[in-house]
């Protein structure tokens, strides 16, 4: 998405309809910038074209960026409760078999079945 502060996401050739995203990027001093984009309705696919995502992480400081996955898989959770619409109908979590997890105390989540 980002390579050195120059976006790297083309505008075109797949990807550029609006739909959730998830991306995470770092700025000039090292930080990490975790970033969802999904719509305001619950049930609606709407987002942001992966280019115009880079271009956001951009102008949030970023230097470098990488997308991490869209669609109904994009689910933002703090503190046990997901904090963005969820784009799939009834606004159900999809299930997913991967994710990222940032946190302080290096406390692992207890494995479910």
């Amino acid at each position: 998405m980002m390579r050195d502060n120059e976006v790297v996401a083309p505008e075109e050739g797949g990807n550029e309809e609006p739909d959730p995203r998830t991306e995470i990027g770092t700025d000039a001093s090292g930080r990490t910038l975790l970033v969802v984009v999904t719509s305001k309705t619950e049930g609606e696919r709407l987002g942001v074209p992966i280019h115009d995502l880079a271009e956001t992480m951009q102008d949030l400081g970023a230097v470098d960026a990488l997308n991490l996955g869209g669609g109904g898989s994009t689910t933002f959770v703090v503190d046990g409760h997901v904090k963005n619409v969820v784009s799939d109908p009834g606004g159900v979590e999809r299930p997913v078999y991967d994710s990222l997890c940032a946190g302080r105390g290096g406390h692992g989540l207890p494995a479910t079945g």
